[in-house]
């Protein structure tokens, strides 16, 4: 009997009786249980490549009456937040080990490739405009995301004056560096699964200040998304231990990309007295032979 356990550990009990087509669909929910929540069966079917059939079958199997009780377990999931363990054993006993570099790189793909639908445009070119007017910038991201609030802001702080990516382990001291926050700045908070309160709780700061906010996240009924002005919605999943945030990179390079375009004159000359600067104290290997 399976019911005194969760999704992932009915999985766990049932994977070597699923099919290819229910190993597929345990796979992607696994991988997107955030998107898989709100997916009606046929959708999900046609998100996993299988048929609706297999997705209720699929439901029977792991001793749930019906797809609506599988799509509440995914939500119990989605609210509980999969561990790192689960993501390792879900990826060890579902992904496609012969060719494991193809199915990752595949993915990422598919990843971008999803984002340019979901990515509102209109969102997009009203962050580009409120960067670009902004007195000062703030930008924080933890965990994982904490890479891409640090892609940012050394690229913005290039050509650009008075921004700020906020670095500390603990809540007060993030308030700290946010408290000089007014109205005229903008706050760009980056949250994925598994959200970040701190990320939260510093939007929700930024807004009582009157400062303008930027969310990016996975959708857009993520928990930053709620209190942003600005809401840039892009693809993420979790393969095995690793947040795979490919899409969001190549939202924040398409930010800074149109920022720079937007400010050309500003940024050349930046770039010149760059250039001399690394001339000049020999930053750069020379690379003739190649």
């Amino acid at each position: 009997m399976l019911t005194d356990m969760n999704l992932l550990q009915r999985i766990e009990a049932k994977k070597k009786s699923f099919s290819k087509s229910q190993k597929r669909l345990a796979a992607y929910i696994m991988e997107d249980y955030g998107r898989a929540s709100l997916l009606t069966a046929q959708k999900l079917g046609e998100s996993a490549g299988v048929s609706e059939s297999t997705v209720v079958r699929f439901a029977y199997q792991l001793e749930y009456d019906g797809y609506p009780e599988l799509q509440k377990a995914v939500r119990v999931l989605v609210k509980t937040k999969a561990t790192s363990v689960d993501r390792l054993h879900m990826m060890a006993n579902l992904s496609e080990k012969e060719d494991l570099l193809n199915h990752v790189l595949h993915k990422d793909a598919e990843r971008i490739r999803t984002s340019l639908e979901l990515l509102d445009k209109s969102e997009f070119q009203k962050a580009v405009d409120l960067l670009d007017s902004a007195d000062s910038i703030y930008i924080l991201g933890t965990k994982s995301s904490s890479f891409l609030a640090g892609l940012f802001g050394y690229y913005l702080n290039i050509f650009m004056d008075h921004v700020k990516v906020i670095e500390s382990n603990n809540v007060l001291d993030t308030m700290e560096q946010l408290d000089k926050m007014k109205e005229g700045d903008v706050f760009v908070g980056i949250s994925f699964p598994r959200y970040s309160k701190r990320t939260l709780q510093a939007l929700e700061f930024a807004r009582k200040n009157n400062v303008k906010t930027i969310a990016v996240s996975d959708h857009p009924k993520a928990p930053l998304m709620a209190l942003a002005d600005c809401r840039l919605s892009v693809k993420s999943d979790v393969l095995g231990i690793v947040d795979s945030l490919v899409a969001a990179q190549s939202l924040i390079n398409s930010l800074i990309i149109a920022l720079s375009i937007k400010r050309k004159d500003d940024v050349e000359q930046r770039l010149n007295k760059l250039e001399k600067l690394w001339n000049e104290y020999n930053v750069y290997e020379d690379n003739d032979e190649m």
